[in-house]
Formats: C-alpha cells, structure tokens, sequence
C-alpha cells in the first residue's frame, strides 16, 4: 500500500470557501436579493447615456456614501453599503464596527447578520460566524447563498449533520445550487462515503460556471484512496483553469510524492515549488517539499526548507525528527542530535498533555486539571497552547488568583519566540 500522508486540514477549508464564494459570486448572489455591493473605484461610472464619467477615487465614493448614511439614517441599505465598501477596501476591523452597528440598529436586518457572519467567517472564526449565518439562515429561507454559508460555518465546527441541513435548505430554495452540492460533498468526503461525494460533485460540476473546486475536491478523494492516476487527472483538470491556486499545485505534488513508489519525486518536488512561489509562507508545503528533499538526499536543501516551515509552523514539534534526521546526513553531527533531543522532549510533552487534556474531559470542572496544563505548556514555551488552555479555565466563571497568575505568566512568555 503506498504511503499516504494527510493533508492540512486548513487547505481543504480555504479551498472550499473559496469554491463556495466562487459559486455565489458568478451567480449573482454574493450580496443579497438587493445585490447590496459597495461602490468600485475600479470601474469608471456612466451617465445615463452610456458615457463614462470622470473617475472618483477611493476616497470620494466613501465621502458620497458616509453623507448617503446621514442622510437617510433609517435605510440600512445605505450603512450596508458604506460597510462593504470599508471591507472591499480592506478597513476590516471599521468594516466588522459598522456591520456591528447596522445589526444593533436594524435587529430584523439579516443582511446585516449575514454580511458579518461572512466577515468573520473569511477571517477564519467560524465560531463567532455560525450564530450569526444561522440567525440569517431562518430568516432567509428563501436565499439559497445564505443556506449555503450557514452550513459552511456548522462544517468548519465539525457539526456535519447541521451543515447537511442547511445545503439541503439550500437546494430547495434553488434547485440548481451549485455551492450546495459543494458543500455537500465536502460534508460526504469528511462524514460520508466517497460514493455519496463523488455524486454530489458530479451534480456541482453540472451546474457550476468554475469547476476547478469540483476537480480539486475529487483529487482529494482520489488521493485519499491512493488512486494515483484518476487523483492526478482530476488535480490537472483544476489546474487547467486555476495555475494561481498554490493548494492545487501541493496536491499535485502530494500525488506525484506519495501515490508512486518515489518514481516521480522530481515532478513532485516541483508541484511543491510551484505551490510555494503562490504562497511562500505556507509551512505544510515547505515541510513536504523538505521531506521531498530528503527522499532525494538533497540534505541541505532539505534542512533549508524544515527550518522555514519551522518558523511558520502552529505546532513545529513533528518537524524536528526530519531535522535532525537531515543535520545528520548533511554532517552537522551536533546540531542534529540537539534537533533528536529537542524531538524527544516534544514526544514526553505531547504524551503528558495528552493524559491531562483526558483528565480533563472526565472532570470538566476540576481547575488544578486545567492549571496543571497551563503549567505543563508553559514548562515546553507552548505559549499559544498555554493561552487556549487559560481561555478555556477562565470560561468557567470567576477567574480566580491563581488564574491571574497564570495569566499573567503567559502575556509576559508571548512576547518571546516559542520553541518547539
């Protein structure tokens, strides 16, 4: 059976909003029945016979749409508006303020839940965007894009049997759904059979004027099943229309890397690069194209690339037995063993982590539990590890002395780099 290694979760769920937002954007839907889009300084305005007027910039069309909000303070289609615009200009956080600020105003408004789900949604916080899409989502029963993007949000918290709800809301608002099917055989791939994915994209690829996240998802299924030659023909389909998509050029890389037998490492090592030159920072294809690297005993190009994927990586600890292993071959003797010991040391700090986080789950409410892995993080520099474990106690209820300390432990250890 050939090796197949897993790919990064968060490269799927890019890819899938992506492909989502893709599918509601050449439909039209992207912003609503009302098609509430903020004004583009990029596209030059006409007059009523067709002729282009002068260009305003940036900075014009906001002034023009803040005195439309003073103006009519009742219509929240004009805050609306005044709020993509900020978005589209990258002001996210006055963005996310305002959209605040429609929906405290406006409470029956579910363009405005909607349109914050999705900011929060786009940045990454499923969690704060999920009550917002789904409060949305009941008032929109009839918007097949707003269905869509509530069952995206239940997705991305692993409540895959609400997110089925939601496509299948979707679909009977819009038959012809192509971000449902989507999203439903995104659902299939990750809590259902390859079967039921597969036939969900085939229904996406029918109706779908951008196929490429169909192809992608079915590479990955192919992939999956180590189906080397139907995974690369689906990835080279995606590639067709999508050559700027990096998380299409790392599985194609994946695929030529681990579905056969080493004999096409070359071609994989250069899918990797190809993803990298799209996003150099990504840390999980620099890992693979080091460990790719190494398969060639390219050592020192090898090291180059694990210590950059290193430096970017949320959790580095895997990283250091390739390390180590490279230093080694490459004859730097003494950094290598210092990489092997810092990988037995992640090895005794995962184990331990993992027997509290169990006696956590047994004893919800036990404190020392919780504080003795604050500790046990912070003991390894884990400070972001230390920080989700003091958020989670702190959500118990009254944060306690020793709580502060702790707390005040690990704001001080964030400003310093975290070591593996």
């Amino acid at each position: 059976m050939p090796r197949v290694s897993s790919l990064p979760y968060r490269e799927a769920e890019k890819t899938c909003l992506l492909g989502l937002l893709a599918c509601l954007s050449l439909a039209g839907l992207a912003c609503g029945p009302q098609h509430i889009a903020s004004p583009s300084s990029s596209s030059p305005p006409v007059d009523a016979q067709g002729n282009i007027m002068p260009t305003r910039n940036a900075t014009e069309i906001r002034a023009q749409l803040a005195v439309a909000v003073e103006l009519a303070p009742e219509d929240p289609q004009a805050a609306l508006r005044l709020a993509l615009f900020d978005r589209d200009h990258a002001a996210i956080s006055q963005a996310e303020q305002e959209l605040k600020a429609v929906r405290k105003r406006f409470p029956q408004n579910a363009e405005a839940s909607y349109q914050l789900g999705m900011l929060s949604l786009n940045i990454g916080h499923a969690a704060e965007a999920a009550p917002l899409l789904l409060e949305a989502a009941k008032r929109e029963q009839g918007r097949a894009e707003v269905q869509v993007m509530a069952g995206l949000a239940c997705f991305r918290l692993d409540r895959y049997r609400e997110a089925e709800i939601y496509a299948r809301a979707a679909l009977k608002a819009d038959s012809n759904s192509a971000g449902a099917y989507l999203l439903l055989a995104r659902i299939y791939s990750n809590h259902g059979s390859a079967a039921q994915s597969r036939s969900a994209i085939k229904e996406y690829l029918k109706r779908s004027a951008d196929p490429a996240p169909g192809y992608y998802l079915l590479a990955r299924m192919y992939y999956r099943q180590a189906d080397a030659a139907n995974a690369e023909r689906a990835i080279q389909q995606a590639l067709q229309s999508h050559q700027d998509e990096g998380d299409y050029w790392a599985l194609l890389g994946h695929i030529y890397g681990d579905l056969n037998n080493g004999v096409r490492l070359t071609e994989a090592i250069a899918g990797y690069k190809k993803a990298l030159a799209v996003k150099p920072a990504d840390s999980d294809v620099h890992a693979s194209l080091g460990r790719a690297l190494m398969r060639t005993q390219q050592w020192d190009q090898a090291i180059g690339e694990l210590k950059i994927a290193m430096q970017n990586a949320s959790d580095p600890g895997p990283l250091l037995y390739s390390l180590g292993q490279s230093l080694l071959r490459a004859g730097h003797a003494e950094e290598g063993h210092a990489a092997l010991a810092q990988y037995q040391a992640y090895q005794e700090y995962v184990r331990n982590s993992a027997r509290l986080k169990g006696a956590i789950r047994a004893k919800p409410q036990d404190r020392e539990s919780r504080y003795a892995l604050i500790r046990l993080c912070i003991g390894y520099r884990q400070y972001s590890a230390a920080r989700a474990a003091l958020d989670a106690a702190g959500r118990l209820g009254s944060k306690e002395p020793t709580w502060q300390k702790l707390d005040k432990e690990v704001a001080a250890a964030l400003s310093q780099p975290e070591a593996p």
